[in-house]
């Protein structure tokens, strides 16, 4: 439930930020960076609206996979039991709000309230990634 709200609020931020960013006098937002940080395109400032739009996306896949968290097994085998339910579903109750809290600081670079940082992004990528494979060590396997 917490993880839900969470994710709503962060949602609702960054919806705030796109309308307030809209609502300022410039023309144009940043759409895109190097990997130094450096600003490289710009773009209408209504296009800004794409990152809220990606969040309540990326929100609603969330919300499918927790409520069923065995559509995200493509490859391997999971048996189906409660404590590989319970793994994956406290995986997507970890990782969605990290995910839209990333979205939100893209957005807010984007209205140029905040510089990008390239490393911050990495070191939550790379959170993002080993707490997948954390997940995937604790999940078991179906016997074939």
């Amino acid at each position: 439930m917490k993880s839900k709200l969470i994710s709503a609020l962060v949602i609702v931020a960054t919806f705030l930020m796109a309308v307030i960013r809209v609502a300022a006098e410039p023309e144009k937002i940043v759409s895109h960076w190097n990997f130094g940080g450096d600003i490289t395109s710009y773009a209408d400032k209504y296009w800004i609206f794409v990152l809220p739009v990606v969040s309540v996306l990326l929100f609603g896949i969330f919300l499918y996979f927790e409520r069923n968290p065995y559509k995200m097994n493509g490859v391997s085998k999971i048996a189906v039991t409660e404590s590989n339910t319970n793994a994956l579903v406290t995986y997507i109750r970890v990782i969605a709000p990290i995910v839209l809290l990333l979205v939100l600081y893209v957005t807010t670079c984007s209205a140029q309230y905040l510089t990008v940082r390239p490393l911050l992004i990495l070191v939550v990528l790379l959170f993002i990634i080993a707490f997948y494979l954390y997940t995937r060590r604790k999940i078991t396997a179906k016997n074939l």
